[in-house]
């Protein structure tokens, strides 16, 4: 099984957890004590936990199969999450990313509901691209921030550097630095306009 050392089992009083780490055998840790904690994966790699960030170690093996972790914030939570390309995800309250492990090569995918700041790592072989159910972003080393919450009727990206390409089904638009991108999730309409991305 998966060892998980440190990583006491008493009840977390509510709203003291800042994150939940769910595993890709469905085992559920809260991250929420001081200590900073290694948490052993299935596929042998390890992630250094705290209450106020995760971080995964890059293996140099490919993965025989994307064993899938999915990191969920609570209200009032905010979170960072270092991926093991290198990427750094900031994580707004009630928000939710599911990602792989490892990544396998040609493609860095990931799922996020909610809010998150992200910074790229660049790697010009390997796409990042982020699904938001039917709208996806894609970039390929950047610092943006997305904001996807389920009960908003919009889905937005803002750009603070590089460029990013916002794609549905039906429409692409591709973002500079200091735009701000929008789309409709009930018409699928795609807006740009520029923004003072400080305030974001």
């Amino acid at each position: 099984g998966t060892l998980v050392p440190q990583v006491s089992t008493s009840v977390i009083p509510a709203g003291s957890s800042k994150a939940v780490l769910t595993l890709a055998n469905g085992e559920q840790i809260h991250l929420c004590g001081d200590t900073a904690t290694s948490i052993k994966q299935q596929d042998g790699s390890v992630a250094k936990a705290s209450s106020a960030s995760l971080v995964y170690q890059n293996i140099p093996s490919l993965p025989e199969e994307l064993l899938y972790n999915s990191l969920s914030i609570p209200r009032k939570g905010e979170f960072t999450l270092v991926l093991s390309d290198g990427t750094k995800i900031w994580l707004n309250s009630e928000s939710e990313v599911e990602y792989p492990i490892v990544f396998p090569s040609g493609e860095r995918r990931i799922r996020l509901q909610g809010e998150a700041y992200f910074q790229v790592a660049s790697d010009k072989s390997s796409p990042f691209i982020i699904e938001m159910g039917k709208v996806q972003v894609q970039v390929l080393g950047t610092s943006f921030n997305l904001r996807a919450y389920q009960d908003e009727e919009m889905i937005q990206t803002t750009l603070v550097e590089g460029r990013v390409c916002m794609f549905t089904d039906k429409k692409r638009i591709l973002l500079y630095p200091n735009e701000q991108g929008a789309i409709e999730l009930k018409t699928g309409n795609l807006v740009k306009k520029q923004v003072d991305v400080q305030a974001y």
